[in-house]
């Protein structure tokens, strides 16, 4: 029997999950990314000045954008600010256009992007 730990079955002490290790092929991918990391910055950056379309420019856009500042966060942090309890019908109207004009970006951004999440 395994080891669990927080609810999830580890395997047995002391044997890898991953005998044969990483396969091959994926290091090669990884090599050969990092390798050209330079020449496919400057064609995303073509792309977004140049190409006419739309779906390519903000594929290319969200790329760079993910490469030089890191993904945006998933998630919403709620504040105390926030609190349904303590705020009047008008606050919570606000607080909740707020939500919904954030959420609502966010979703016509992945939109764009193409993802389904």
């Amino acid at each position: 029997m395994g080891l669990i730990i927080w609810g999830i079955l580890t395997g047995k002490k002391g044997v890898s999950g991953n005998p044969g290790g990483r396969p091959k092929g994926v290091l090669e991918v990884i090599h050969l990314a990092r390798e050209n990391t330079p020449a496919i910055i400057r064609r995303l950056t073509e792309i977004v000045l140049h190409s006419k379309n739309e779906s390519a420019v903000v594929a290319a856009c969200k790329l760079l954008l993910d490469r030089g500042w890191g993904q945006a966060p998933a998630s919403v942090t709620l504040t105390d600010e926030y609190d349904p309890a303590m705020m009047t019908d008008e606050e919570l109207d606000a607080a909740l256009a707020e939500l919904d004009d954030k959420v609502g970006t966010a979703a016509r951004l992945r939109a764009l992007s193409g993802k389904k999440h």
